[in-house]
């Protein structure tokens, strides 16, 4: 086997199992000996790919990002469904949890809020993942507002700083307004704008 290709495989294989280990106990309750013997790649191999724990968790977190998020992008590209069968078929990810206690989800969640190279990685494909759905929805003639992309991304950038810094509950709650208010703005369809 070409030894580049070994290499990778090695690698993928440690971030696997860091990542079966980190969703099903979490990262504190998750040692680098648990990803050796998970991995079957030896502790000491691990660190020639690897320098620490904090590398291995921020390459696997990273790795679960653009999973998500590849996911998200395929849905939208679905078009064999109308636009808006697209965005009520977005995934929830939840399978990805299914061995993960909320504790569990909380931790996750904390570490890459707290880690700058992860939230920047979020922004990046969330901006991407925004300007596809408005070209879908353009294409599709659901999005038919003059406003430019531009703007409209930078609204709802604003609208997932926020939902960062509320509850989960509280956000869900909003949702629907929130829905209303980006389908339909604050003015009434056809009515004037005040000068």
């Amino acid at each position: 086997m070409d030894r580049n290709l070994k290499k990778e495989l090695n690698r993928q294989k440690i971030l696997t199992a860091t990542l079966k280990l980190y969703l099903k106990q979490g990262i504190k309750a998750t040692s680098v000996r648990d990803i050796s013997r998970e991995s079957q790649i030896s502790y000491v191999t691990m660190y020639k790919y690897f320098d620490n724990k904090n590398v291995l968790t921020q390459s696997a977190l990273a790795c679960l990002i653009d999973q998500v998020f590849a996911e998200a992008q395929k849905t939208i590209l679905n078009r064999k469904l109308t636009f808006m069968e697209r965005m009520h078929a977005f995934p929830n990810h939840k399978h990805l949890f299914t061995t993960s206690t909320s504790e569990v989800i909380t931790e996750l969640n904390n570490y890459i809020q707290a880690d700058e190279i992860l939230t920047t990685k979020i922004t990046e494909h969330l901006n991407e993942l925004f300007k596809l759905i408005l070209q879908e929805g353009r294409k599709a003639g659901f999005v038919r507002t003059t406003a430019s992309d531009q703007a409209i991304i930078m609204l709802l950038s604003a609208l997932n700083s926020f939902r960062t810094n509320v509850s989960n509950e509280k956000f869900h709650q909003l949702i629907p307004d929130i829905i209303q208010i980006l389908l339909y703005g604050l003015a009434h369809p056809g009515q004037k704008l005040p000068h």
